[in-house]
Parts: C-alpha cells; structure tokens; sequence
C-alpha cells in the first residue's frame, strides 16, 4: 500500500485529496508546508508527494528544490497539484525542478489518480529492474497490465455509449436539417409570391395616381375659375359646396402624393454619408418661420449633430417631424420645439420634443401606420401619411423609431440609426 504525502495550507484541499486517495486505498499523511514536510519526509519517506506551490514560509516550487537535492528523497516522485499556477511557463519551470507531473486544480479525479498510478509504477518498475528477480519484475509487469486492461475496457464501453449517442444525434440532426431545408424552400417561395405581390401594389398605386391626377386637377381647375368667375352669383350655400369641392380636391391631391412618398421610400436604395442633422434641422425651421412669419415658437436645436444616412431620406424624416411639431403647437402658449441626443444602451439616440396637443399613451403602437390620425382633421390637417414615411426611411437605416407622449403636453419621437 503506497504512502502519499500532501503538502498543502488548505484544509478543504487535504481533505478532498484524502477522500479520493484513501477510496484508493491509498495511505496519506499531510503537511501545510515545505519546512515541515521535508522534515516528516527525512524521518518517514513517502512513496509520493503532492504539493501546492502557494504556502507560507517555504513555497512549493522552494520545497520542490530541496526535495531533488536530498539524496534520501530526490527519487520519490514530486507532483505539483496548484490552482494558482496555471500558465504553460509555471509547468515548463515545475518540471525543470525535477517534478514529474504539474496538474492544476481542479482535475477529474480519475485522470488525478491516474496521473499518481503512471509515476508510481514508473518508479516501482525502476526499482525492480535494480533490485528484485525477474520473477517479482514479471509478477509487477501482470498486475500492472491487468489495471491498465481494464481501464482500456472501460473507456471503450464509454466511447461505445458515446458513439451511439452521437449516431442518435446525427440521425436526429438529419431530421432536423431536411425540416429546415423544406421550410426554408417553403419560405423562399412565399417571399418571391410576396415580391410579386408588392411589384403589382406598387403598379396599382401608380396607375390609381396616374388615373385620379387629371380630372382632379380639372375638378380643382373649374371650381376655382367658378369662384372667380361666378362666385359673386351663388348665394351663401352655393359659395359653401363650391368651396368644399375646391379643398376636396386639394386634399385628395395631398392625399395621392403622400402615398406615391410612401411607396418609393420602401423601394428607394440608401446611398450614406456622414450628414450635418442640426443644419438640416435649422434649415427646415427657418422655412416654416417664413411659411408662417407670425408665429413664435422657441426652438432648441442642439449643434454638431452628425449621421451615417442617406442625405435625402434623413431630411424627410426631420421635416415630417419637425414640421409635426410645429402643426401641433399651434394652440400651444410658448410653444417650444427640440431636437437632440440621448444614450440608450451606449447607443446615440436622437429626439425631436414638442409642448403641443400631445396624445394618448395607449395609441402609441398606431401612430405609424398609414391614414392612421390621433387628431381629428376639424383640429390639425393632415394626411396620415407623414410618419409611416419615417418609419419606413429609419427602418432602411436599419434603426427603429418609437414615441412618448401626454395629451395635452406634448410628444417626443426618438428614432435610432445603425
């Protein structure tokens, strides 16, 4: 029975180490450091020794050291067993000690085990082929065969299981691989229907536009000559339906182009730059404050605000929300319009902030689909239109665009770019 000392400060490491070695049935006595071990070693030599590299007074690789300079233990083979030292340089410095293994904690027992089984018999098999007869060497070589045969035995009953398994799982990736290849030819063939089906929307959308543009302008074109030419002869009532005709007519045209915008944006191909954002923003306000010169509304337009984006798209998506802004703080006393940055998750993050009418939180989700208005057109004109548009533009950047918003005090849209 082979006598192994551990030397080690940790009492949880002795302890783990002495319940695997004596399940071995092997014998151990214990150190907690290099001074007292080479003085339990010189009294009492063990077969074998294990020991940290981190202790108190005399460190591992010092123990180690003076281990192979002792005539009386520099044969007993010198394990380090460490879980500070790990780096390739600490081993290549451990075994130029002298030391026959360096295992770093922590190890499978098993291959621990079989580390000490490998050193152990190297030595005992030395110490046979120069002191004992054949027969003993013999005796020796059988048994340590015997152990390694049976080993051998087990780990190929567990690469055996592990083959198994692997073809189970091969076959079960197959099955896998063959579903997702039909659901992808599936998916292909519903996306080339949906291409198509787009090209014949888009088609649709073109021609209704073509259709509607001519006797809608001859619609607009009449009645404005009627109310030049013929106004004074309606009376009140005539007056009032000839003039609805004549902003009918004006809208549904607004109308037609709004939807021609939506439709290119979704086929336009982004051609990016870095763009200046707070000149084209100053530029946009400058326009509306000469649009409407009796206007005053206080406008904070943060400086140096730069973006990767299409120089045209990005400038229709800060005039439809700038001008947003500008629609819906009409009514609003001190009437205040920002545009700037935020971080969100490290990510810029840009904002344009109005005091205006505001909305209902809960209709948030709708506020960018197509014709969807919060506001009556009796309170704000508008088409619906214009913030599907951004929507879409940002959604080509490859960013999102969402809202915040309280009735009565304002909304914020924030959008991000990639």
């Amino acid at each position: 029975m082979s006598c192994i000392m551990v030397v080690d400060d940790s009492d949880l490491s002795r302890y783990l180490l002495e319940a695997i070695l004596k399940g071995h049935g092997f014998t151990t006595v214990f150190a907690t450091q290099g001074e007292e071990a080479l003085s339990m070693a010189r009294q009492n030599p063990p077969d074998l020794i294990i020991s940290d590299i981190l202790m108190p007074v005399m460190d591992g690789f010092t123990l180690c050291r003076q281990w192979k300079s002792d005539d009386r233990l520099k044969d007993i083979p010198f394990i380090f067993y460490t879980a500070t030292y790990t780096d390739s340089k600490d081993e290549e410095f451990a075994l130029s000690l002298g030391a026959e293994r360096f295992i770093v904690k922590p190890e499978d027992p098993d291959l621990l085990l079989n580390a000490l089984l490998e050193v152990l018999a190297d030595r005992k098999m030395r110490v046979v082929l120069s002191e004992q007869p054949l027969e003993k060497e013999l005796e020796f070589f059988r048994q340590y065969n015997e152990v390694l045969f049976r080993k051998l035995e087990n780990k190929m009953a567990d690469m055996e299981k592990a083959t198994q398994a692997l073809k189970g799982e091969i076959v079960e990736r197959k099955k896998a691989e063959d579903k997702n290849k039909r659901l992808n030819d599936d998916l292909c063939v519903r996306n080339e229907q949906l291409w198509f089906a787009n090209k014949e929307l888009e088609s649709f959308i073109y021609s209704v536009a073509h259709d509607l543009r001519g006797p809608l302008r001859a619609i607009y074109g009449f009645s404005e000559i009627m109310m030049k030419d013929t106004g004074d002869k309606l009376d009140a009532k005539g007056k009032q339906y000839l003039s609805r005709i004549h902003h009918g007519t004006e809208k549904m045209s607004c109308l037609i182009d709004d939807l021609l915008a939506l439709s290119s944006t979704s086929r336009q191909e982004i051609q990016r730059k870095e763009v200046n954002l707070s000149a084209i923003a100053a530029s946009i306000v400058a326009e509306l404050r000469k649009a409407e010169s009796g206007r005053s509304v206080e406008v904070d337009i943060k400086g140096g605000l730069t973006a990767f984006a299409d120089p045209g798209l990005i400038e229709i998506v800060l005039s439809n929300l700038i001008g947003n802004a500008w629609k819906f703080t009409v009514k609003t006393d001190h009437a205040r319009i920002e545009f700037g940055t935020a971080k969100l998750d490290r990510k810029i993050i840009y904002y344009v902030r109005d005091n205006g009418a505001g909305y209902n939180q809960k209709y948030s989700g709708k506020m960018f689909w197509p014709f969807h208005r919060l506001h009556s057109e009796a309170e704000f004109e508008g088409t619906g239109i214009g913030l599907a548009i951004v929507e879409r533009i940002i959604r080509l950047h490859g960013g999102k665009v969402w809202a915040e918003g309280i009735e009565g005090k304002g909304a914020t849209i924030y959008f991000s770019l990639t």
